[in-house]
């Protein structure tokens, strides 16, 4: 299967009841559904940067943030589903902070 790219997903905002019903029902239709609202600014640049130190950790310094050229398929316990499952990515500072 090839993952779509081009496809925008619709966002959610939680602060506004109605968006937050059509969200919802998104869900409960697509089985996925993408809100919006949930962290400040600030949140989103922290748990960015503490992402990025687990994966270079773990990677021992073969994935790196600046260096596009790093980022193949080879990814810590990368899943053909796009989720990273393993070394303890469960219970990092990064999971905990989200």
């Amino acid at each position: 299967n090839q993952i779509d790219y081009t496809t925008t997903s619709p966002r959610f905002s939680v602060t506004n009841n109605k968006e937050l019903d059509e969200g919802l029902a998104y869900l409960n239709e697509h089985g996925y559904v993408v809100i919006s609202d949930v962290m400040s600014q600030d949140e989103v640049n922290m748990n960015k940067e503490l992402l990025w130190k687990f994966i270079e950790n773990v990677s021992n310094g073969t994935i790196k943030r600046d260096d596009p050229e790093t980022w193949s398929n080879q990814w810590p316990s990368f899943s053909s589903h796009g989720v990273i499952s393993g070394f303890g990515i469960g219970q990092s500072e990064f999971l905990w902070s989200v």
